[in-house]
Order: C-alpha cells, then structure tokens, then sequence
C-alpha cells in the first residue's frame, strides 16, 4: 500500500511549480461523456492522461 507523506507531497508540489514535472493531457471529456473516456482508456492508444470533467450548477443562496 501507498501512504500519503506530507513531505513527500509537498515536494512533488515544488516539483510541479517549478516545472520539473508535468502531466500530458491527451484528451479531456465532459462527464457525459465518460463512456467514451472509458473506452480510450481501454484503447490503449491515448499518449497521455484523459480528464473528465465535472460542471457544478450552484443555487443561488436565498
């Protein structure tokens, strides 16, 4: 099992802003389109991350 270690967290974070590390996108779909992020996925021919989005709707308060 992996364990989250503040510090080791918090490096990767300085490793992120200072652009030592980065994450390719490949593709990124809308919820509704999970599906099909799901079937890239088992694909296998992405080069890179997919990322599925979320959209919140807030209410307005009162």
């Amino acid at each position: 099992w992996v364990r989250p270690d503040a510090e080791d967290l918090l490096r990767l974070t300085e490793l992120v802003e200072e652009g030592a590390v980065s994450v390719h996108v490949s593709e990124t779909l809308p919820l509704e389109r999970a599906a099909d992020a799901h079937r890239l996925n088992q694909e296998g021919r992405t080069r890179g991350k997919i990322v599925v989005t979320v959209a919140w709707e807030v209410e307005p308060a009162g």
